[in-house]
């Protein structure tokens, strides 16, 4: 087979296994690309787009932010607001409460309004406004506490 079989074969299981990212990773970012180009449509249409603001995307160093919640800090994805920032659109809190049987209470709050700010103050606008979702979301699990859950470590340290 010669000296340097070992030595490609190697090479080729290398370039394999980064195939195998490569396609995972695109696959990713065509899938939110995607996402995202159906989520401008319709907020282009007048419709709303809801997002959760309590999880992220499970991604390995996705960008969060720690807001207070429930009494200690709490990391909160930061691209659900970077998104409504950018195209400078409100964001409402909504909860829906589980009552019992078939019957809900539904909650939509107003929590900001990206329209208009500037560029450069958009990040202490973005940061306000997640506390004040963090505020809101440890008002709602106060009144119902079974009614908000998570399949992961919320608090984990990172």
């Amino acid at each position: 087979c010669g000296e340097y079989s070992s030595i490609w074969r190697t090479r080729l299981r290398r370039m394999r296994e980064l195939n195998v990212y490569l396609d995972d990773r695109m696959s990713r970012i065509t899938k939110r690309l995607y996402l995202l180009r159906v989520s401008h449509d319709r907020l282009e249409q007048g419709c709303l787009v809801g997002m959760l603001a309590d999880r992220g995307l499970g991604d390995s160093g996705e960008a969060t932010v720690d807001c207070n919640f429930l009494g200690e800090p709490a990391p909160f994805p930061l691209g659900p607001w970077r998104l409504a920032a950018m195209l400078e659109r409100p964001v409402f809190f909504m909860a829906g409460l589980y009552l019992g049987g078939n019957r809900y209470r539904i909650h939509f709050e107003p929590l900001a309004d990206f329209t208009g700010i500037p560029r450069g103050e958009r990040d202490a606008a973005i940061r306000a406004a997640m506390q004040r979702y963090a505020d809101r979301l440890t008002h709602y699990c106060r009144i119902a506490p079974y009614n908000w859950f998570n399949f992961f470590d919320f608090w984990q340290k990172r």
